[in-house]
């Protein structure tokens, strides 16, 4: 619970910054944080402004929706502040994003935003302006423990790919890579170096889900756990 406590902390010193993105693939850690400021800034649910995808077409926020923010953001709150929550972030249109990077950069002063993703799978220059928060998350196939990933990412290459080979043979690569993800999105809450790591893990299981040679790919994987 690391990163709420240091939302929370930040909430009560008043150093969160007005733009701000939740990550987690857990809905609960999501709401959770939501209602930390929600009630830090003694918001009324009149003065909560939430968006989200589209349900018909492409399941996106579209332009329109953030048109219709950006007009709505440039009247003043009624009363205090007021928060605008954005769903789902990931989904966010290049059109839409575009749109809404003036917003971000620059809220209104009686303003919090807050997106909200299940990845780091948001386009750079909106994650660029936000300050990140990577809450609690159990990938759905998390079935290895942190203890037994350490002991794998501390083995000699030989039997590191005598695991791989297992792992491949139950054709479970994509768990495995699920569980690393989950182990380093813990590690990036206090120490940003892990982000590379998180960006080639999240490339590999794209290469994983685009059919590719999964034994290739969990070697080369391997190999770079090794020399670095």
């Amino acid at each position: 619970m690391q990163a709420l406590n240091l939302l929370a902390k930040n909430l009560s010193a008043n150093t969160l910054n007005q733009s701000c993105i939740f990550i987690s693939a857990d809905p609960k850690a999501c709401e959770e944080a939501i209602s930390l400021v929600v009630d830090s800034l003694k918001l009324p649910k009149s003065q909560v402004i939430a968006i989200a995808p589209e349900v018909s077409g492409r399941e996106e926020i579209v332009i329109g929706s953030i048109r219709k923010l950006k007009s709505e953001l440039s009247r003043s709150a009624i009363s205090g502040k007021r928060l605008v929550i954005v769903r789902s972030a990931d989904k966010l249109s290049t059109e839409a994003a575009n749109s809404f990077l003036k917003t971000l950069e620059e809220p209104p002063s009686d303003t919090m935003i807050v997106l909200l993703a299940d990845s780091e799978r948001v386009i750079p220059t909106i994650m660029s302006r936000c300050q990140k928060y990577y809450l609690p998350s159990t990938p759905k196939n998390d079935y290895l423990s942190s203890s037994e990933l350490e002991d794998f990412l501390k083995k000699d290459l030989v039997t590191m790919l005598l695991a791989i080979n297992s792992i491949v043979e139950r054709n479970e690569g994509g768990k495995f890579v699920d569980c690393l993800l989950n182990y380093f999105r813990q590690k990036l809450i206090n120490d940003q170096k892990y982000q590379k790591v998180i960006e080639s893990l999240l490339q590999i299981k794209e290469f994983l889900m685009s059919n590719a040679n999964e034994k290739l790919i969990l070697e080369n994987l391997a190999l770079e756990i090794v020399e670095n």
